[in-house]
C-alpha cells in the first residue's frame, strides 16, 4: 500500500468520522418533549412502580409496550424532568442499530465496504434521524437494536446453544418494545437459511431457533390479545389498500430525502430513482447467483409486512426497521458506483440530513417556547382563580406538557387546558369531568375509554372535524380564559408572549 493511498484512506476516514460526529452533535439541539412524548411523560411522574406496564394495561386497549414505557420511567426519574437521558438513549440506540447493520450484512456474507457503506446510509438517512430524534420513537429504536442483535447471532452461530438462547431473549426484548418486531421470525428464517447457503444441512437443528423464536412470537401475541382485551389499535379508520399502499411507498421513497428538507415532488423524483436503482441492482444480483442481493431485498419486504395491520403507516418511524434493507441494498449499489454517483448520492443525502437538522433545530426553539409562555399564563390564570383554558398553540397534549411542571406535592391539579390541535389527550379532573363530556372524542381515545395512571385519567379530546367550536365551550365554561400566543419582538424564533382575554 502506497503513501498516496494511505493518506487518501486516512483522509476519508476523518471525513466520514467528522460527519458522523456531526450527526450525533445534532440530537442535542433538535430534541425536546414534544406529542406523544407528554404522554410517556405523565405515565413516568404518575405510575410509582414501571413494571405494571408487563402485566397490566398502561396503554388504553391500544398497544403492549411495556419495556420502552419501563425505560421512560427510569429516563424520566433519572432526569428529574429534563430531556438529557432521553438525548444520550436516542443518539446510543441510532448508532448501535447503525453498527449492528454493518455486522449482521458481513455474517451474511456481504464485503466488508459493502457493510460499512450500508451503515453508514442507515446512520446518516434523514428519515432514520428524524425517527431518532422522536423519543416516543425510542419504541421503534429498541424493536430494531433487539431484532438485528438476534439476527445477528443466528447468522454468526446458529447451531451454538448459547447464541441461540441469547437470541432468544433478544426476541424477547423485541416483541414488548413493538409489534413490528413480529418479523421476526420470518428474518430469522431468512438469515438462518442463508448461512448454510443451501438451508438443508443439520436443518433439524436449525429449526430449534425458529421454533423458539416463533413460539415466543405467538405467545407475546396472545398476552398481549389477554392484557389488552382484544387485538388493540388506536380504533382509528383504516386507511383502503391504495391509500396504505401509497403510505408505504411514500415512506420508503423519503428514508433517503426525508421530509420537508426538500420540496415534494424533488423528494419523490429523487427517491423514486433511488429505489429503482437498488430494485435493478438487486435483481441483477439475484440472476448472477449473489444470495445476500436476494436477502437484502426480502428484509427490505418482510420488514414491510407488520405496517399492514397499522392504522395509518404514516411517520418516519414505521420505516426504521425497513430502512435496514434499504441501506443494505444502497451499500451494494454503490460499492462499484462511478465516482458522480457517490458523489450525488452522500452529497444530497448528507445535505437533506443537515437541513431537516436544521429545521428542526428552529421548530424546537418555537415550540419550547409556546409551552413555555402557556404553562406561565395558565399559572397567572390559575392564580387569579379560573379552571379552564383555552390556548392557541398549535402544541398537542398541552394540558399534560403543563401540569408536568404545574402539579406539584403529587397533588391533582384542578384546571383544564384546551388547544386548538384536535384528539389531545388531557388530565380530566373529577369535577370537570361531566361537564367537559362533550369534549371527548367519539369513539373514544384510547379505545378503551382512558389512559388509567395510578387512579388519574388521560382521556382524548374530540378528533378534528368532530371538535366542538370555540362558541360552544365557552357556553358550557363561561369561565373560559382564552390565551392567544405571539411573538414578542424583535424576536423571531424564541419567547412568545402570552396574551388574556376573558370572553
Amino acid at each position: 500500500m502506497t503513501d498516496q493511498t494511505t493518506a487518501k484512506r486516512a483522509a476519508l476516514f476523518a471525513g466520514v468520522a467528522l460527519i458522523v460526529a456531526g450527526a450525533l452533535a445534532s440530537f442535542a439541539f433538535v430534541t425536546t418533549f414534544i406529542g406523544d412524548d407528554h404522554l410517556f411523560l405523565t405515565f413516568a411522574r404518575l405510575v410509582p412502580n414501571p413494571l405494571v406496564a408487563f402485566v397490566s394495561d398502561q396503554h388504553g386497549g391500544e398497544f403492549y409496550r411495556p419495556l420502552p414505557m419501563t425505560l421512560w420511567w427510569l429516563l424520566a426519574r433519572a432526569g428529574h424532568g429534563g430531556h438529557w437521558p432521553f438525548v444520550l438513549a436516542a443518539a446510543s440506540l441510532h448508532l448501535l442499530a447503525s453498527t449492528e447493520v454493518a455486522v449482521l450484512a458481513t455474517v451474511a456474507g456481504e464485503k466488508k465496504a459493502t457493510a460499512a457503506i450500508a451503515a453508514l446510509l442507515f446512520f446518516l438517512a434523514p428519515q432514520n434521524l428524524d425517527a431518532a430524534y422522536w423519543f416516543s420513537a425510542s419504541t421503534d429504536l429498541l424493536a430494531t437494536t433487539a431484532t438485528l442483535g438476534a439476527l445477528i447471532l443466528l447468522a454468526r452461530s446458529p447451531l451454538r446453544a448459547g447464541a441461540v438462547v441469547l437470541s432468544v431473549a433478544l426476541a424477547a426484548v423485541a416483541y414488548a418494545c413493538k409489534e413490528s418486531a413480529l418479523a421476526l421470525p420470518l428474518l430469522a428464517f431468512l438469515v438462518i437459511r442463508r448461512s448454510d447457503g443451501t438451508g438443508t444441512r443439520s436443518s433439524w437443528v436449525r429449526i430449534v431457533p425458529l421454533v423458539a423464536i416463533g413460539g415466543l412470537a405467538a405467545l407475546f401475541v396472545v398476552v398481549r390479545w389477554r392484557i389488552l382485551g382484544g387485538w388493540g389499535g388506536s380504533g382509528d379508520a383504516r386507511a383502503p389498500i391504495s391509500g396504505k399502499a401509497l403510505q408505504l411507498l411514500a415512506g420508503l421513497i423519503h428514508v433517503g430525502t426525508g421530509s420537508g428538507a426538500l420540496p415534494e415532488p424533488l423528494a419523490w423524483g429523487f427517491g423514486c430513482v433511488a429505489l429503482a436503482f437498488l430494485l435493478r441492482n438487486a435483481l441483477l444480483g439475484i440472476r448472477t447467483g449473489e444470495r445476500t442481493a436476494g436477502l437484502a431485498l426480502a428484509f427490505t419486504g418482510v420488514a414491510l409486512l407488520p405496517l399492514l395491520g397499522a392504522e395509518w403507516a404514516v411517520g418516519s418511524r414505521y420505516f426504521y426497521l425497513p430502512a435496514v434493507g434499504l441501506a443494505w441494498l444502497g451499500g451494494r449499489c454503490l460499492l462499484d458506483a462511478p465516482f458522480a454517483a457517490r458523489v450525488l448520492v452522500w452529497g444530497t443525502l448528507v445535505a437533506c440530513s443537515f437541513l431537516q437538522a436544521q429545521q428542526r433545530h428552529q421548530d424546537v426553539i418555537a415550540y419550547d417556547a409556546r409551552v413555555d409562555a402557556a404553562r406561565r399564563a395558565v399559572l397567572d390564570g390559575v392564580r387569579d382563580g379560573h379552571q379552564v383554558f383555552h390556548v392557541a398553540s398549535g402544541v398537542k397534549d398541552l394540558d399534560l406538557a403543563v401540569k408536568e411542571t404545574l402539579e406539584t406535592g403529587g397533588q391533582p391539579a384542578q384546571f383544564l387546558v384546551l388547544t386548538d390541535v384536535p384528539a389531545s389527550f388531557v388530565l380530566m379532573p373529577p369535577s370537570l369531568a361531566a361537564q367537559g363530556s362533550f369534549l371527548l372524542a367519539a369513539p373514544p381515545l384510547p379505545p378503551s375509554g382512558a389512559y388509567r395512571f395510578a387512579g388519574r385519567t388521560v382521556v382524548g379530546l374530540a378528533r378534528r372535524g368532530d371538535d366542538p367550536l370555540l362558541d360552544d365551550v365557552i357556553q358550557q365554561f363561561p369561565d373560559l380564559q382564552v390565551i392567544r400566543l405571539r411573538l414578542s419582538p424583535p424576536t423571531t424564533a424564541t419567547a412568545p408572549a402570552k396574551a388574556i382575554s376573558a370572553p
